[in-house]
């Protein structure tokens, strides 16, 4: 079971870093304006990184399994407001967000095999004024955490 586990977190990190990787470089590849040219190397970074902690955490390294704790829980907060915005995730999401007005309204938003990547400032609410988790990456990280080892 533990191995199935951690192969599972692994496809979903090898499949979404290679879809956001595609993504960023086609977004580099693309634009000429300074600043989406540095957002877009930093998603490809970031993607990059991705799916190489799959593919080592695939191969039963340790190093991969440290690297796959660390883009899990950066994958776990997710704010949408007009000021700034925060969310990332590689290769499937469960967003549960509660927005900031009285009463709060819940939202929970699906996504599988794909990726996404946004950082903003000064008016990017992709889901409306909201903060929330990914439930999906606090699982696959609670999951490298104790069926992982000490790594």
């Amino acid at each position: 079971m533990r191995e199935w586990l951690l192969r599972a977190v692994g496809v979903l990190e090898i499949v979404g870093g290679a879809l956001g990787l595609e993504a960023a470089l086609h977004r580099l590849l693309a634009v000429r304006a300074p600043l989406t040219v540095l957002a877009a190397a930093v998603a490809a970074l970031f993607f990059a990184w991705a799916l190489l902690a799959g593919v080592l955490l695939i191969a039963g390294s340790e190093r991969g399994l440290r690297w796959s704790r660390w883009v899990q829980l950066l994958q776990v907060p997710v704010l949408s407001s007009t000021i700034a915005s925060y969310a990332v995730h590689v290769g499937a999401a469960v967003l549960v967000l509660a927005g900031f007005a009285w009463p709060p309204a819940w939202s929970l938003h699906v996504s599988g095999l794909s990726h996404g990547w946004l950082i903003g400032v000064l008016g990017a609410a992709p889901y409306g004024s909201r903060i929330g988790v990914d439930a999906l990456a606090l699982l696959a990280y609670l999951v490298l955490r104790l069926a992982g080892g000490r790594a």
